[in-house]
């Protein structure tokens, strides 16, 4: 019979207990995730997406940032001119001529350009 004690309860996803007779579940670190109950330890995020810290699964990167690693805890915004597709790892450069928009090059407006502009 049961004399006082608490019965041994399953971790929740985002959680994990790596040993036997935990007392506790620990938080999955930033960069990893636990997506099922029960786990003994955290799977780590894979590059271009990102997770913080006791996370069920992992998000993808928005579109123009990036995370060119695995286990990231946020993702890298793409500098000026460059672009990358949600779940990127790399920020790509834009041809003359056009300009980063997020996820694509779109073309300069009539009336501007990328680049030196003749007569500085």
């Amino acid at each position: 019979s049961n004399s006082g004690g608490t019965a041994c309860e399953i971790c929740s996803p985002g959680t994990y207990a790596d040993a036997e007779a935990s007392a506790e579940c620990k938080i999955c670190p930033s960069g990893t995730f636990a997506a099922q109950s029960g786990r003994q330890e955290c799977t780590i995020c894979g590059a271009g997406t990102f997770s913080t810290g006791g996370s069920a699964s992992c998000s993808l990167c928005e579109s123009g940032k990036v995370s060119a690693t695995t286990g990231a805890s946020a993702c890298i915004q793409c500098v000026d001119g460059t672009f990358s597709n949600a779940g990127g790892t790399e920020c790509l450069g834009c041809a003359p001529g056009t300009e980063a928009a997020g996820d694509r090059c779109i073309p300069c407006a009539p009336g501007s350009v990328t680049g030196p502009r003749a007569g500085g």
